[in-house]
């Protein structure tokens, strides 16, 4: 009769071996940065962004725009994790334009 294999007789991988508890993370989202502040009165507005695209202490660019012009009338500033900004922008694009095709066509 053959000898079954045990699982315990395998050698344990180096970073096991070692006698100490490891944690392993991943995470998808990535928090690239950004400042945006606006200030509205009676008749105006202000909106400023800083331009600097950044993970940890790496910087992608200093020339990346954090606002989105939607609209004559309608600027978004967003922040945070750059893919998700640039597929909610291009959503909110696809949107306003099935709507105005939509206002257009009554």
């Amino acid at each position: 009769m053959a000898a079954v294999p045990s699982l315990f007789s395998q050698e344990m991988p180096a970073f096991m071996a070692q006698g100490t508890p490891k944690q392993f993370h991943f995470s998808p989202y990535s928090d690239n940065g950004g400042s945006i502040v606006a200030v509205a009165g009676n008749d105006f507005v202000v909106i400023a962004s800083d331009s600097r695209l950044t993970t940890g202490y790496s910087i992608y660019t200093r020339e990346q725009s954090k606002l989105f012009k939607l609209s004559d009338k309608c600027v978004l500033g967003s922040g945070g994790c750059w893919c998700d900004i640039l597929t909610f922008t291009r959503f909110l694009e696809a949107r306003m334009k099935v709507r105005l095709r939509r206002s257009q066509n009554l």
